[in-house]
């Protein structure tokens, strides 16, 4: 795995998870 694959699926994690605490809020 390239670094740039673990940063863009991090960075896809993290706006998922941010997304789905606003849906929640």
């Amino acid at each position: 795995m390239r670094p740039e694959d673990r940063m863009f699926h991090i960075r896809a994690v993290i706006l998922r998870a941010l997304s789905l605490a606003f849906l929640l809020s």
